[in-house]
């Protein structure tokens, strides 16, 4: 039966557009600092083209395209600084899921299975989330990042359970959902509206990147496949709360789509 349940951050219990929005904005900054002169909604048609061709990491591959190895690299270093030093300024907690969590907490044991910089744990902190949380397999931390098994490994040695007791709820089914079917654990696509996610765009760059979003999401991105297909779907904090407890039940007598981490092994 489920007893541990490990959450994504990004867009699972802080909402990255704000970031993302800087990271677009900084990205324009650093073109026109090399002379490369282009307008933002170009950019951002550029961005929504690369997402429709390669899904997740358009802005790494952008930044790359138009900065080479090196201009990226730079762009990550000082992009990572300044949300290194205000982590809460580039992210809000989504709606509802404060209360989810307290909820859950008392159900479940709680984890956190994410890329994310170490400066997360002391915004959880700051947000009272952080004392719900028993393991923190972050990618900072632990030396493995998704969609690598070792970080699902190391969350699973820590928390001392198998994978068939366990629920990962992630956004994104190349980094959450696949990875984790493969580790035998139980799956929940957790995938909210961007405009139930508790984020007003200022007007500029941050307002026309969330229009671009409108157009062009990789939270939009599905299954495309029965082996990405997770065990159950939440598009808001009180739906993921029902069905967490749905399949917790389901879990009594039954296995995980992916089977369990032995079986998989056995096939």
């Amino acid at each position: 039966m489920i007893r541990w349940v490990f959450f994504d951050v990004g867009n699972v219990i802080m909402n990255d557009d704000p970031v993302m929005a800087f990271l677009y904005a900084e990205l324009q900054h650093a073109l026109d600092a090399v002379g490369k002169r282009m307008p933002f909604p170009a950019l951002l048609a550029e961005r929504e083209a690369d997402i429709a061709t390669g899904g997740p990491g358009h802005w790494y591959r952008l930044g790359e395209r138009y900065l080479g190895t090196d201009g990226l690299h730079a762009l990550m270093h000082h992009c990572a600084s300044q949300i290194r030093s205000d982590y809460m300024a580039y992210h809000n907690v989504l709606p509802g899921m404060a209360s989810a969590l307290e909820r859950l907490a008392g159900e479940f044991s709680l984890g956190i299975l994410a890329n994310q910089l170490r400066e997360s744990v002391d915004a959880l902190s700051a947000c009272g989330l952080r004392r719900h949380f028993r393991v923190l397999a972050l990618s900072e931390l632990v030396e493995h990042k998704k969609p690598e098994p070792g970080i699902f490994e190391w969350a699973l040695r820590e928390a001392g359970c198998t994978p068939n007791e366990a629920v990962m709820v992630g956004d994104r089914i190349d980094n959450d959902i696949v990875p984790a079917r493969r580790a035998g654990m139980w799956t929940v696509w957790f995938h909210a509206p961007l405009a139930e996610k508790g984020y007003t765009p200022a007007p500029g760059m941050a307002r026309l990147y969330f229009e671009s979003q409108q157009r062009a999401s990789i939270g939009a991105i599905g299954p495309v496949g029965p082996e990405e297909t997770p065990d159950g779907e939440a598009t808001g904090a009180g739906e993921l709360v029902a069905e967490l407890r749905r399949m917790r039940e389901l879990s009594v007598h039954g296995e995980p789509l992916g089977g369990s981490a032995e079986s998989s092994a056995a096939g």
